[in-house]
């Protein structure tokens, strides 16, 4: 998650000067049955409004891209070649691109060269040990990169927003639904950039309500139900999806699970937990929900009626889904390499046909000619190559970074040891202690990818795998999806702490750590029975 579910300190790519942040609403709201309007603003957003980049942005540019052409080749054609250039490339930009990179991203390298020290004094193969680490960390930053363009193209679709506004505008009974389903579809598409667009959308819902005269504990507690229904379904997508980092990284770390396995059992998996966080909503708020229509009936006040369906833009934007999935399907069938690499260059060839279709406008509007409309996607493209992408540079860093310390610890820490203590475990126990593990140490702001990278490369290097891939997978998904939701230090509570102003720990602590307790025994007996199916 990006990512859905690695730290962003700069926001979605998208928020870059060239085109309008997500979270903005176009200038004029599509018919909410209709198809959306045009989005004026998109002609603007590609004009060259902002000065041109400066020398070291292109430098800095230059190098990013280099990594995600080097990973991609890499990842395409197995060349050693195309993995040594993007190494390269990534360890220039450390130096290069090092003002681009906040405190965090510092400590995390500071970290990693002191992980590289003890491996180099310690180690009896330290050189393979540290290319194989930067091999890896170089496809986890062109992932991120390359993945994250889809935002561009989200920031001004006239669908993506008036999607948003209808879920946000649900009635209370539908709300719950309406909220956690489309913040799980859209993290497939937008990873933080979901958090980023509903989330003021959100506030906005509610201050109108609070303006309406609306007792305070009634918008404090619509607020809650609210934010806790978009976080938890934007949490499960990383169950599944293999746009977010999550999938990427377990299925870099485990090759061999079958990735029909992986999809069905997460989106299994994100349904169960989807209905517990539905009937916990509803049984936790009966009471106050009953008070509401008493008090609205005392008052003789009607309630409203809920918004109209905008048939069109949920079109849309499950047309956008579809396609991304058919688009790295096909390049995967017809180059013969996993899903992830193929939505690697599925996902930009994507980005580019929809912005180009923006540019086109009509479905209600005026229609612009192709060439014009080329024309418009060249300077939007060029707009990401030269601001949107470094502006992704710390998330794409940190994701790097986290991974290649993971590598390093499972290095330095003896396989055997590893093999002891897991061969001892029967394998239900060990799947109940994977995703444990995980929202024990984000509770201490270890980020999941520390720790996953770590226990995944540590199973790999100890032989045979105590589990089926698939099944481990699915066991450190869950792990991840549920640190979302009761950590204060996982990324999508402090996305959502920056973009709202409320606080990670009343997110995470105060309003979900009770959906997480209820969450993982429903995760570890879905593990459980899919041990027994598989």
């Amino acid at each position: 998650m990006s990512g859905a579910d690695a730290p962003s300190s700069s926001g979605p790519s998208a928020s870059a000067s060239s085109t309008p942040p997500a979270s903005d609403p176009p200038a004029s709201d599509p018919p909410a049955s209709g198809p959306p309007a045009p989005n004026p603003s998109l002609a603007a957003s590609a004009a060259p409004g902002a000065p041109p980049p400066g020398l070291l942005d292109r430098a800095v540019s230059a190098l990013l891209l280099a990594v995600s052409a080097g990973a991609l080749v890499r990842a395409f054609s197995g060349a050693e070649w195309a993995a040594s250039a993007a190494i390269a490339a990534l360890l220039a930009f450390c130096v290069l691109g090092r003002g681009l990179l906040k405190m965090r991203e510092r400590l995390l390298l500071a970290v990693a060269i002191a992980l590289t020290v003890a491996e180099v004094a310690s180690g009896d193969r330290p050189g393979a040990v540290i290319w194989d680490a930067l091999d890896r960390a170089a496809f986890l930053a062109a992932f991120m990169l390359l993945i994250g363009v889809l935002r561009d193209a989200a920031a001004t679709s006239g669908s993506v927003a008036a999607s948003g506004r209808w879920l946000t505008r649900q009635p209370p009974g539908r709300r719950y639904g309406a909220l956690g389903s489309g913040g799980h579809v859209m993290a497939v598409l937008l990873n933080v950039g979901a958090l980023n667009l509903l989330a003021p959308l959100i506030q906005a819902g509610v201050q109108a309500g609070r303006d309406a005269g609306e007792p305070p504990d009634i918008s404090a507690i619509k607020e809650r139900r609210q934010f806790s229904a978009l976080l938890r379904g934007f949490a499960t997508a990383i169950l599944w999806a293999p746009t977010t980092v999550t999938q990427a990284m377990l299925a870099n770390l485990f090759p061999g699970a079958d990735p029909w396995r992986v999809i069905g059992g997460g989106l299994g998996l994100a349904a169960v937990l989807g209905v517990a966080g539905y009937v916990e909503d509803r049984i936790r708020w009966a009471g106050v929900q009953r008070r509401a229509e008493a008090a609205r009936a005392v008052a003789g006040q009607r309630r409203p009626d809920p918004p109209p369906i905008p048939r069109a833009a949920l079109l849309d934007v499950g047309f956008i889904a579809l396609a991304l999935v058919g688009i790295a399907a096909a390049i995967s069938a017809l180059a013969g390499v996993a899903m992830v690499p193929a939505l690697m260059l599925g996902a930009p060839l994507l980005t580019l046909g929809w912005m180009f279709s923006q540019a086109l406008g009509g479905r209600g509007g005026p229609r612009a000619a192709p060439r014009a409309a080329l024309a418009v996607t060249a300077r939007r493209g060029a707009a990401i190559l030269g601001r949107s992408i470094p502006a992704s540079a710390p998330e794409a860093i940190t994701l790097a970074v986290a991974g290649y310390m993971g590598a390093m610890l499972a290095a330095l820490l003896p396989p055997d040891a590893v093999a002891a203590w897991t061969d001892s475990l029967p394998t239900l126990l060990l799947l109940a202690l994977l995703p444990l593990g995980i929202c024990l140490v984000v509770q201490a702001a270890i980020t999941p990818i520390v720790f996953v990278v770590f226990v995944g490369n540590a199973l790999g290097a100890s032989g045979a795998m105590p589990a089926d891939p698939a099944l481990l997978i699915l066991a450190m998904g869950a792990g991840w999806a549920l640190a979302l939701t009761c950590s204060p230090f996982a990324a999508a509570a402090l996305v959502l702490g920056r973009v709202t102003g409320l606080s990670p720990a009343d997110i995470t602590w105060r309003w979900n750590l009770g959906y997480s307790a209820l969450a993982y025994p429903l995760a570890v007996g879905w593990l459980g029975l899919l041990l027994i199916m598989w």
